[in-house]
């Protein structure tokens, strides 16, 4: 009986110190600070990042990304392979390698495996003025249907690059590359006969501070 005793002591003070350890881990996850390299304004896909686009703040652990830079000069004259939102941590993944640089598949976002070229004659009307990692949902009507066959063909597409690159005439823009999966490029193709198409464009979402 007293060894008894004894066991379930034994077992109630390592529960409670294996308790005190995750508490312990949970108080330092919330207030134990690491220095992190975010943009300190947005930094624009293709642009040679400068030690004025960046800052450092402090992050708790349990809101660090998986890769980061502590040091501003890891990051000064690097590449942004994507737009980099103001307050946004710089990751490696947002870098690309210079020599790659104008290769569309290096602009292509993880969650997408091809980069596609849409003619923007392809849609009734011209886009409105849009840049690199602009979204979009690509909206379809069915010509001679009623009005509820209507919809959308793709949702939430990115843009990841612009035909001509640099241009001021919305109308003159010729292409827009495209992030997409195989079945979107598929619905997208089998929508361009027999489909009025239109292209809106999806609200900016400012990085979280």
């Amino acid at each position: 009986m007293r060894r008894d005793i004894l066991l379930a002591l034994l077992l109630g003070a390592l529960t409670a110190v294996g308790v005190f350890a995750v508490e312990v881990e949970n108080l330092r996850a919330n207030t134990e600070r690491t220095p992190v390299v975010v943009a300190a304004r947005t930094i624009l896909s293709r642009s040679v990042i400068t030690v004025d686009e960046l800052r450092i703040r402090e992050m708790v652990s349990r809101d660090l990304p998986a890769r980061f830079y502590t040091s501003p000069d890891q990051l000064v004259g690097t590449v942004a392979a994507a737009t980099i939102l103001d307050g946004e941590a710089v990751v490696p993944e947002r870098l690309a390698d210079r020599i790659t640089l104008d290769a569309a598949s290096a602009l292509i976002p993880p969650n997408k495996p091809y980069a596609f070229n849409v003619p923007v004659g392809l849609f009734f009307s011209a886009p409105p003025r849009l840049v690199p990692h602009d979204r979009l949902d690509i909206i379809g009507y069915p010509r001679g249907s009623s009005l509820d066959k209507g919809g959308v063909i793709i949702a939430d597409v990115e843009i990841i690059d612009i035909s001509p690159r640099s241009q001021e005439n919305v109308s003159a823009t010729s292409a827009l590359t495209l992030a997409l999966d195989g079945e979107q490029i598929i619905r997208l193709m089998a929508a361009r006969d027999g489909y009025v198409l239109g292209l809106a464009v999806r609200p900016y979402v400012r990085a979280t501070p």
